[in-house]
């Protein structure tokens, strides 16, 4: 699936994390564009242009081959195929996070055997 070429694995960890990329810089604007509402308040999180957050859902819907939104006039209404892509990424990602953070726990506690006494 391409939505798992988003996720790699970190040489020092050897864990799954986001990978810096088009890819995933597309999904953190569609994620941004979700939570925020518009286009313009995105630009504004994320620090690029109205424009840009256009050209980043554009790629990402041309890659997925179907639009995540429905536009209705000016606006942009998250339709079903977004809902599910949103909910999914959130908890690959959530995953991937929680997996990270209980790996640096492991990493902080001290190995050994227990034996009987």
């Amino acid at each position: 699936m391409a939505l798992l070429r988003w996720l790699r694995r970190d040489p020092s960890s050897g864990l799954l994390t986001k990978r810096r990329d088009e890819g995933s810089s597309r999904v953190a604007v569609f994620h941004t564009l979700v939570d925020e509402g518009t286009m313009s308040k995105a630009g504004d999180r994320l620090f690029i242009s109205q424009p840009a957050v256009s050209a980043h859902i554009k790629a990402l819907e041309d890659a997925l081959g179907m639009p995540l939104f429905d536009r209705i006039g000016r606006r942009s209404v998250v339709n079903y195929a977004g809902r599910l892509l949103y909910r999914n990424t959130e908890r690959l990602f959530s995953a991937a996070d929680d997996l990270a953070e209980a790996m640096e726990d492991l990493r902080g506690t001290s190995s050994g055997t227990l034996g009987p006494g």
